[in-house]
């Protein structure tokens, strides 16, 4: 009996993009991102993981959602760009960028955290707080309220 190759395919292509994209992690949790090891490309020894956390998630005033995200970056024996760092909420299917002082260009190892605050769409239930770093996008969740 033959077995067609489409169907097989197509799973083999749903798994592999299933394991690109992370699932959404709730307020407090953390995603591991690995980064290469090494100055150079020709030097790489291995991978070492960034760890981000979104926490003390509170909501001062109605509308209104403060938070801290965390980065924890191991010894990569080079620097880590902050360049590419972007930080949004999204409420009522509505993203709105978060406000808060990203001072850093780039740096070594060490654990960093960024106060940042949002607007919450009004009736929100749920709020999405997106992590967009150096082509990985990190997704927390969790109540309004």
């Amino acid at each position: 009996m033959r077995t067609p190759l489409l169907p097989l395919a197509s799973a083999l292509v749903l798994s592999v993009l299933g394991c690109a994209a992370q699932e959404p992690q709730t307020f407090e949790e953390s995603y591991r991102v690995p980064h290469p090891v090494g100055a150079y490309e020709n030097e790489y020894f291995g991978e070492a993981d960034v760890v981000y956390t979104v926490d003390d998630v509170s909501f001062p005033e109605e509308d209104r959602a403060a938070f801290t995200v965390e980065v924890e970056v191991p010894d990569l024996r080079r620097v880590l760009g902050f360049g590419e760092f972007e930080t949004v909420c999204e409420s009522g299917g509505v993203e709105r960028a978060a406000e808060g002082e990203i001072t850093l260009g780039e740096t070594e190892a060490g654990s960093y955290a960024f106060p940042m605050e949002c607007d919450v769409a009004p009736g929100s239930g749920e709020l999405r707080i997106l992590v967009r770093h150096d082509g990985e996008e990190m997704v927390f969740t969790g109540p309004v309220g």
